[in-house]
């Protein structure tokens, strides 16, 4: 059940990300938290209504070319970088990447 909600949480980022035409032309850490700040605003009003559980947690954003991420909050490790008031990384090269949901750093 819980991989579904992470899951489903993905699926709204998509949504955003599709929408937000604007958003292409805004520097990507700028952007990176729009997206951020548009889907907390999303859980926040449904507040777990639709699935029974807020649906809010740790997102990234990685950059298939260079694995670069751009996170919603600091991992547990705290190797992500704060700038701009989102947080950047990279992805391991022994992590896959793919629209869903996966466990890094001890976290799903």
């Amino acid at each position: 059940m819980k991989k579904n909600l992470i899951s489903f949480g993905s699926f709204i980022l998509l949504t955003l990300l599709t929408v937000t035409a604007k958003a292409q032309e805004m520097d990507p850490l700028l952007q990176a938290k729009e997206y951020f700040r548009q889907l907390d605003s999303i859980c926040i009003a449904d507040n777990g209504l639709l699935w029974g559980v807020n649906l809010y947690g740790p997102v990234m954003l990685v950059s298939p070319a260079d694995r670069v991420i751009i996170a919603n909050r600091q991992n547990k490790s705290n190797t992500l970088v704060e700038k701009e008031g989102v947080f950047i990384g990279r992805l391991p090269d022994n992590t896959g990447i793919a629209n869903t949901a996966f466990e890094w750093d001890g976290e799903l």
